[in-house]
C-alpha cells in the first residue's frame, strides 16, 4: 500500500524513536513499527507501506505467522488508528449498498457488558474486519 508523504514522514519517526528507546515496540526485522498488539498478536506498519499482522500463541513454540492479505491489513489499519489516526483515512470507504455486520451489529467490536464495565471497547470483530459493514455481494 502507498502511504501519503506525510503519513511516511510520521512512521518514520516513530520508526526511529522505537529503535532508540523502544526496542520491543519494532518487527523482528526492525522495518516496521508495532502499532496495536495484545496476547497472541502483533499489528505493523512500515514507511515503505507494508501492513501486516503478526499472530503466535504465547503458550507454544512454534512459529509466528504472518498475514498480509487485504482483510489482515484492513484490521491493522482498524486497530492501528487508536496509535496513528491518519491510518484510518486509508480504510476503505463503506459503498452505499454495504449492510451492517451481523456479528457486530455494525460497530466493528464484539461487546460483552463485562468488558465495558472496566473501560474497554469490547473484543474487535473478526468478521468484519473492525469496519462495522460487509460488502452486500
Amino acid at each position: 500500500m502507498q502511504f501519503p508523504p506525510e503519513l511516511v514522514i510520521e512512521i518514520e519517526a516513530r520508526l526511529d524513536d522505537a529503535k532508540r528507546l523502544y526496542p520491543g515496540a519494532l518487527s523482528k526485522d526492525r522495518k516496521a513499527l508495532l502499532v496495536d498488539g495484545g496476547i497472541g498478536y502483533g499489528c505493523y506498519v512500515a514507511p515503505d507501506g507494508d501492513i501486516f499482522m503478526e499472530t503466535y500463541d504465547a503458550g507454544s513454540d512454534e512459529p509466528s505467522t504472518f498475514d498480509r492479505s487485504r482483510r489482515a491489513q484492513i484490521a491493522v489499519l482498524v486497530l492501528g488508528s487508536r496509535t496513528i489516526p491518519k491510518l484510518s483515512e486509508l480504510l476503505p470507504t463503506r459503498p452505499a449498498d454495504a449492510l451492517p455486520c451481523a456479528k457486530c451489529t455494525g460497530t466493528g467490536w464484539l461487546n460483552p457488558d463485562w468488558l465495558q464495565r472496566f473501560g474497554g471497547r469490547g473484543i474487535f470483530c473478526d468478521e468484519c474486519s473492525g469496519l462495522g459493514w460487509v460488502a452486500s455481494s
